[in-house]
């Protein structure tokens, strides 16, 4: 039998402060591309409630009912910012801080961005940057490309990994009472947040739990922890897809399993699901 659970969890109020200065970012821009009417496909939405989804069909609108192709970088600019909102909002911290990063250059998809230069040189965005670095940490990343946050305890100001850190606890620790093995399996859709969560679940729980994660620390495989996790990561998000017809088949079983000492799958990319007790 199995049964389906939603659990909503309630943000941190220091990550609402976060979202309030980034809509004090993007606010500015959304009203004079309206005024310029280049967003009448989702003038009545609210900022709060605006998707980049929505405003890249206003995109394609404005350019089919106009001929006009010469706001794009204003078009691609909000996009990237609701974008990050979008993360800090199913993601954390962790992820906002990470693609915070990325736009500071002022480039998208790696050409420069005009419109997008100028607003990480203002006010807003350096307000917004640091809020999110005393948050987080420095913002930036870790050599394997996590978000820095890694380094305090990301269950603070991500009620998400602390609800999913206590489900997991919950089950491995019944299964252990029944004295019976059992596996988890955990998607997440980006790269960046594999990595986050998987360093979350390696952690001593009650380590680094004050508002400031200090102390937090992993655990070694040797010290048999309730959870032991192992990622699957696939191909970036940000990586272009390979062309119809040429990509070629991998040798072996079509998905990953898990390794012998591991008990928890993490990843975005497809894992055998048929072993697992729990997917999350």
């Amino acid at each position: 039998t199995k049964n389906e659970e939603v659990v909503r969890c309630k943000p941190h109020s220091d990550v609402e402060a976060v979202e309030r200065l980034l809509l004090r970012v993007v606010e500015p821009l959304l009203s004079s591309m309206a005024e310029r009417g280049l967003l009448d496909a989702c003038a009545r939405t609210p900022p709060s409630r605006l998707s980049s989804h929505a405003v890249r069909l206003a995109m394609q609108d404005y350019v089919e009912r106009t001929g006009d192709r010469t706001h794009g970088s204003s078009f691609w600019a909000v996009q990237g910012l609701l974008d990050v909102i979008w993360s800090l909002r199913t993601h954390g911290i962790g992820m906002a801080a990470h693609k915070l990063t990325q736009m500071g250059s002022g480039k998208q998809g790696g050409r420069s961005n005009a419109v997008l230069a100028k607003i990480v040189r203002g006010a807003a965005f350096v307000a917004v940057r640091d809020a999110v670095k005393a948050i987080s940490g420095d913002g930036g990343e870790g050599d394997d490309g996590a978000p820095s946050s890694i380094g305090q305890d990301p269950r603070v100001y991500n009620p998400k990994l602390a609800k999913l850190d206590e489900l997991l606890r919950e089950h491995f620790a019944r299964a252990a009472a029944s004295g019976v093995t059992s596996r988890a399996i955990v998607f997440s859709q980006w790269r960046e947040s594999v990595e986050e969560i998987v360093g979350m679940l390696r952690m001593e729980p009650g380590e680094g739990a004050g508002s400031d994660g200090a102390g937090a620390k992993a655990v070694t495989l040797q010290q048999q922890p309730l959870i032991r996790p192992q990622k699957f990561v696939g191909q970036s998000s940000g990586q272009p897809k390979k062309k119809k017809g040429t990509a070629k088949k991998k040798a072996g079983p079509g998905r990953p399993s898990l390794s012998a000492g591991a008990n928890a799958a993490v990843g975005n990319t497809g894992m055998n699901q048929k072993e697992q007790q729990d997917v999350i």
